[in-house]
């Protein structure tokens, strides 16, 4: 089966989902392509596929005349080419999949990476009419399926309809104890650490976070609170961070690349996301043994279950947040025992393997095989 991955928004969780599409399924019976804008990602992409791409002419930010030239484009690839399958990643890929696929008379798919309130409406307005020729839809969460199901009620007709088809990680080698914060942090002494990662944008909710870090640092006056990713709030977060009288226990340190080595560090991670499909960082800190404090939102109760891979707080409820990271901090064998429970849960359900074998079954359900 020769498939197109179409990719306009090349970053985070869904570009790792598509690097393990590419990386895992079996080259005997799929041939993967993949169109995405210029830049890093688009060289990745090339370097795994043996050259099989194409650069998306997209505009940033995105406009209705770029998706329509990108989607004329991608329409002459997939003529040029020729593919059983087209598979857009995201609402916008989704929309650019599925003009190509109707101007070409081909199948298509889509993965919803997010819950469908982080889409504009004008973008729904623009899905519907698109959205009925869908071979199928994957989702990455039953947070995510329940959400767009309602939304496609009474409109669209799919033949395998909606999956969910959790994304996998590696996860490595058991984890052992704390190490030290890289050293360029020069935050050596500094405990308790409690991380996040993360774009910062609204829908994060980092400023929850910040209001419940200015509530423990009486209790921890020597901890600190870590923050990596960047994004427009940045800026709002530092003044918020300096208004409370928190900023020199809370680090801003923009993109890093040593994620996995900060979980390590850890002895807690939070996740006080407003919304979210699926966290592949929620993942990524249950495998390493860093206990998890999250919100009760979106997709994050099917991975961190209260009391038994970690702990749940309302969203948009600082006190009930720093609760939750006060009992991770404070008591040790709650600690130990959430962390063992989330690791196992990693183990047996969120790897790569179980990934591959439900995406290998949605395409032969998606083409009829």
């Amino acid at each position: 089966m020769r498939i197109l991955h179409v990719l306009p928004h090349a970053a985070g969780g869904m570009l790792r989902h598509v690097q393990t599409l590419l990386n895992g399924l079996d080259p005997g019976r799929y041939e993967q392509w993949c169109a995405t804008p210029p830049g890093e990602a688009l060289d990745a992409v090339l370097e795994m596929t043996s050259g099989r791409g194409m650069a998306l002419p997209l505009d940033d930010p995105p406009s209705a005349g770029g998706l329509l030239r990108s989607g004329l484009a991608l329409s002459g690839f997939v003529r040029l080419v020729g593919f059983d399958l087209i598979h857009g990643h995201g609402y916008r890929g989704m929309l650019l999949a599925a003009m190509a696929a109707r101007m070409r008379r081909r199948p298509f798919v889509f993965t919803a990476h997010t819950l469908p309130d982080e889409v504009p409406p004008k973008t729904w307005r623009a899905a519907k009419s698109l959205a009925r020729g869908a071979a199928g839809i994957v989702c990455v969460s039953e947070a995510v399926a329940r959400e767009l199901s309602a939304r496609l009620r009474g409109w669209t007709r799919l033949r395998p309809g909606v999956r969910v088809v959790y994304n996998g990680i590696d996860p490595g080698p058991p984890p052992g104890p704390r190490i030290p914060l890289p050293a360029d942090l020069n935050a050596a002494g500094r405990r308790p650490i409690v991380l996040t990662a993360a774009r910062l944008a609204p829908q994060k909710g980092i400023d929850v976070l910040v209001e419940a870090w200015a509530g423990l640092v009486p209790d921890f006056p020597e901890g600190l609170l870590l923050v990596a990713g960047d994004g427009p709030e940045r800026p709002a977060l530092e003044a918020r961070a300096a208004a409370r009288g928190v900023a020199r226990s809370v680090r801003f340190l923009g993109f890093r690349t040593d994620v996995r080595h900060l979980l390590r560090s850890a002895d807690a991670v939070a996740i006080p996301s407003r919304m979210e499909g699926q966290s592949l960082f929620a993942l990524e800190a249950m495998a390493e043994g860093a206990p998890v404090a999250a919100s009760r939102a979106g997709g994050l109760p099917e991975m961190v279950r209260d009391g038994e891979t970690g702990l749940l707080a309302p969203p948009d409820d600082p006190a009930a947040l720093a609760d939750a990271l006060r009992r991770l901090l404070s008591d040790a064998a709650l600690a130990a025992q959430l962390a063992a429970g989330a690791r196992r849960f990693v183990e047996t359900e969120m790897t790569i393997e179980r990934m591959l074998a439900g995406m290998d079954a949605f395409y032969q359900s998606a083409i009829g095989a």
